[in-house]
């Protein structure tokens, strides 16, 4: 983004906006420059800011020129906040279990994987295996718990889970494939039929929200990482799991977010 100047030069104390200081510095040539935009904050409301605070950069001469020409920067004691300071050791290696993925497996992965929506789908656990290694491990997040090996995973996660919700239908809103590896993120739309999280059967529909990694090695899945929203059906089945303090109320506007200092 860039900005015409002249030759006028300001040179104002720093202004506070959200608990954080800016500096302001007009441009000292002519002819037009980069305007750095360091802050959080958008311009318009550092701007207004200035104004509710009778700040020198605002005066009655000039006011929007001077604003609107001028390099927005933080002022030095708050540099840290806007990430101009670089990780501290050495960096951890990334993706270390998929950079070696055989890529001339992709399809085949591909194959399983929709064939094992299906199966789920069909509502199938004791045959699901035709998808699953016996050493299968499922790894959930917290609420949902890790299953070692094809048994825990059709005792400790398929029946439990279709003892709480009935006519469930999984629907992959994206998938990827990549060699041995898959991904997919979606939704299941279920009856809360029976009991859930202490929860009691309400008849309700409800929408379940998940992600899943999985591997496939010789025609089937081996591992499966898996995030599923219980937060977010408790909260359809009137239990907020946070009690009032879920990050939502920075997004509605109820609460300020902090900052780091």
């Amino acid at each position: 983004m860039v900005a015409t100047m002249t030759d006028r030069v300001l040179r104002t104390a720093p202004v506070r906006c959200g608990g954080v200081n800016y500096a302001f510095d007009s441009p000292l040539s002519k002819g037009t420059a980069a305007i750095r935009f360091m802050s959080k904050y958008p311009l318009w409301q550092i701007w207004k800011e200035c104004r509710l605070n009778s700040h020198p950069a605002v005066s009655s001469a000039g006011t929007q020129y001077h604003l609107h020409q001028t390099i927005v920067r933080p002022h030095p004691a708050h540099q840290h906040y806007f990430g101009n300071t670089h990780m501290k050791g050495t960096r951890p290696v990334q993706a270390a279990l998929s950079k070696d993925t055989d890529l001339s497996k992709t399809e085949e992965t591909r194959a399983v994987i929709e064939s094992m929506v299906d199966g789920l789908n069909d509502h199938r656990i004791s045959d699901i295996g035709e998808f699953f290694s016996e050493a299968f491990r499922w790894m959930g997040n917290t609420g949902c718990g890790t299953k070692n090996g094809l048994r825990e995973f059709q005792d400790n996660w398929q029946k439990p889970f279709q003892a709480a919700f009935s006519d469930k239908v999984c629907i992959d809103e994206a998938r990827l494939y990549m060699g041995e590896w898959a991904a997919a993120f979606g939704r299941q739309e279920a009856i809360h039929s029976g009991s859930f999280m202490g929860i009691e059967a309400t008849g309700k529909k409800v929408e379940i929200r998940y992600m899943d990694f999985w591997q496939v090695k010789d025609g089937k899945i081996t591992d499966n990482w898996v995030m599923v929203d219980f937060p977010h059906v408790m909260a359809q089945l009137g239990v907020d799991v946070f009690n009032g303090e879920g990050w939502e109320a920075y997004d509605r506007g109820d609460r300020q977010p902090p900052r780091p200092f």
